[in-house]
């Protein structure tokens, strides 16, 4: 239920919804990304290892980002044969970047995750010592799109630079939380009682 709910947020958030009624919609909306990016990490952690599961969720995401290049491409040879833009225009946006391939920036993020994950698990590397790295990324990311801009330094385009990292953070968050389920569920029982 609750990824349902998140996939309509994600429409939401690029709807680009106006008044103060579509601003609160937006902002309600953007828990969406974040969760996924903590779902796909805590659905990678096994008691017995992820490392055998990691080339075929790479391969999955590679397929995933060749789809959706052909659909983009597509799109933009239609464009380009009604004379929208040129040649060069038309490899840029297939070769470099499109306007496209900004909504689905998740996937490459994800891609690049799951590659590093791959190495880590390679060396036995826990990715949970990489909470303080991940807190570290959540605290920048919010100085420069929150705390900064409310004291009046315009330093919203520094943090949507950063704004992608975090999937780092959530992904090492929702790992965590699988690793450690049964301690954090066992201490919020003892807390209640």
């Amino acid at each position: 239920m609750v990824t349902a709910i998140a996939a309509f947020c994600i429409v939401i958030i690029h709807c680009n919804l106006t008044g103060t009624y579509g601003n609160f919609a937006t902002a309600l909306s953007r828990f969406a990304v974040p969760y996924f990016f903590m779902v796909s990490g805590y659905f990678l952690f096994s008691e017995k290892g992820y490392l055998q599961r990691l080339p075929n969720k790479i391969w999955n995401t590679i397929k995933l980002i060749i789809l959706l290049k052909g659909i983009f491409l597509i799109i933009d040879l239609v464009l380009f044969t009604y004379g929208t833009f040129d040649l060069s225009t038309l490899l840029y946006r297939f070769v470099i970047s499109s306007h496209y391939n900004q909504h689905v920036w998740f996937l490459y993020a994800l891609l690049a995750l799951y590659v590093f994950c791959y190495f880590a698990a390679k060396h036995n590397y826990n990715l949970a010592k990489l909470i303080p790295v991940s807190i570290a990324i959540l605290l920048i990311d919010l100085t420069f799109t929150e705390f900064l801009p409310i004291a009046g330094l315009d330093t919203i385009e520094i943090g949507s630079k950063i704004y992608p990292f975090i999937g780092i953070s959530f992904f090492v968050i929702g790992y965590y939380l699988h690793q450690n389920s049964e301690q954090i569920v066992s201490k919020i029982s003892d807390d209640k009682l």
